[in-house]
């Protein structure tokens, strides 16, 4: 990766401020073997947009259980010392048409960057994002990542490149990573690992 994007932003990086991934999806087989994860949870507008419409239909799928933005919102109001406010970067998300669906429901409980006029972008305390890139490049970015280090706003997806990799699903499996997981973690993955290259 180029520099600026590499180890000298996360040499930069408050690892104990970035956390791992708040929010997350996981897609799976058919046995419930994950195949990938998805971070943040992407397609949630989907669920959302197909749990209003069998309810208009006049059947509850669920009837108990609460819509995901409601899920996600009580979620954050858990996580933010002070009300969220989120930024949500759509610009590489794989349904955008869903995801703003899902952020016109959660904007009923929070308020969000360009949707709520008295929302301004250094208000936001709360970056959602569906790229590592999309984080670094947008306007309020070294603003956005010094806050991070004073513990002043999360970020769904971490400004970390690992998080968006499909690496993660080798780590359990890696001669060099596999002790730090038990056979109960392994056994939700298939056998993943790295082809490496010799270079010469």
């Amino acid at each position: 990766m180029p520099d600026h994007v590499g180890w000298s932003h996360h040499r930069r990086i408050a690892l104990g401020r970035a956390w791992t991934p708040r929010f997350v999806r996981t897609d799976e087989s058919a046995d419930g073997t994950i195949l990938e994860v998805q971070c943040p949870g992407s397609l949630r507008g989907v669920h959302e947009i197909l749990r209003e419409f069998y309810i208009e239909a006049a059947f509850d799928p669920v009837p108990n259980l609460a819509p995901l933005s409601v899920a996600f919102t009580d979620s954050l109001r858990s996580q933010v010392a002070s009300r969220p406010m989120i930024h949500h970067l759509l610009d590489n998300s794989s349904h955008p048409a869903g995801e703003r669906f899902f952020i016109q429901r959660a904007r009923r409980h929070i308020p969000y960057f360009g949707y709520d006029s008295d929302v301004r972008p250094r208000d936001c305390n709360v970056i959602r994002a569906h790229d590592f890139f999309a984080l670094l490049t947008e306007n309020f970015a070294a603003e956005r990542l010094e806050r991070l280090r004073r513990g002043e706003l999360i970020y769904d997806l971490p400004p970390i490149a690992l998080f968006d990799q499909k690496l993660l699903l080798a780590l359990p499996f890696s001669n060099q990573t596999r002790a730090f997981y038990g056979d109960e973690v392994r056994g939700l993955f298939p056998y993943s690992r790295l082809m490496l290259a010799l270079l010469s």
